[in-house]
């Protein structure tokens, strides 16, 4: 005998249950299983490493520069008005550092225009 309707409060798809017709079974003795999905991001900065101006009154010098990529709360306001899983995840972490670099300051744009 086919189960009907597991899985929905599990997938966040109650309303699909609740306004159509459609339904979804699965077989008595089938397992359902949960799917973690991982993404991986390439994140170029830079790519063709063309100069560019710092601040026009930067002294010159050597200068420490940190990137990183701040938690996520995506159970926050961005995506309360979406009623799905999304609310659930809680917070993506994010990556401290994401890079580390040290720059080197030589003059400034008004050099370039006087």
């Amino acid at each position: 005998m086919d189960v009907p309707h597991k899985g929905y409060s599990e997938s966040g798809t109650l309303d699909s249950r609740d306004n159509f017709k459609y339904r979804e079974y699965v077989k008595e003795g089938q397992s359902m299983y949960k799917i973690t999905e991982t993404t991986e991001i390439t994140i170029k900065v830079n790519k063709d490493n063309i100069n560019f101006y710092t601040h026009a009154h930067m002294p010159d010098g050597e200068y420490y520069i940190r990137v990183w990529m701040a938690d996520i709360n995506l159970a926050s306001n961005n995506f309360t008005s979406i009623n799905n899983a999304y609310n659930l995840l809680g917070t993506l972490k994010g990556i401290v550092p994401l890079d580390e670099i040290i720059i080197t300051v030589k003059g400034s744009m008004y050099d370039d225009t006087n």
